[in-house]
């Protein structure tokens, strides 16, 4: 499985592309502790990889044990 999220910390608000009125809000991870937080919920990470587009990007990839 994986699972892709915004990196960064904090939580941002902005205007969703296809729809100018609606904004979406996300919050922001680093690796480190989001990677030990799915450890400590019985997942093993298998590796992880970044994308940059108008912000940065994980995908955490991921195994039930």
């Amino acid at each position: 499985m994986i699972t892709s999220l915004a990196e960064g910390d904090g939580e941002i608000r902005e205007p969703v592309s296809y729809e100018s009125s609606r904004r979406r809000w996300d919050v922001l991870h680093r690796i480190e502790p989001f990677t030990t937080r799915l450890c400590d919920a019985g997942f093993d990470v298998a590796g992880f990889s970044r994308r940059s587009a108008h912000r940065e990007w994980l995908h955490i990839r991921v195994c039930w044990r």
